[in-house]
């Protein structure tokens, strides 16, 4: 019950006062549901990037994996390449041993002279 006291002005005040309170309400809590998408969008873009993380994370390990296995395979052919190397001088040696040894039986002969 109004106080008789209150005339029609004040009554009219004091509703726009109220709806006054009413839409900042409104807008605070339309604000609020502004934020709350924004932060959820922001949670999704935090999920997503960890998500990135991971991938990448497992790349690397399969990179770094793939590398000790080239660098394996790399030191595998080095080692035949340097037995191929090390058989070629020894038979040329051997060639070189050969064609001295049979030139001095020719020269011990008397074959050259």
């Amino acid at each position: 019950m109004l106080s008789p006291k209150l005339n029609d002005e004040d009554v009219e005040k004091m509703f726009e006062i109220m709806n006054g309170i009413y839409k900042a309400a409104m807008e605070l809590e339309t604000h609020f549901i502004s934020v709350s998408k924004s932060v959820n969008k922001q949670n999704e873009k935090i999920a997503i990037g960890e998500e990135i993380l991971k991938l990448a994370s497992k790349k690397m390990e399969q990179t770094k994996v793939m590398a000790q296995k080239t660098q394996h395979l790399k030191r595998e052919k080095d080692k035949r390449n340097c037995f191929i190397t090390t058989v070629v001088i020894l038979v040329m040696i051997l060639g070189v041993g050969c064609s001295v040894g049979y030139l001095w039986s020719l020269f011990d002969r008397q074959i050259i002279r």
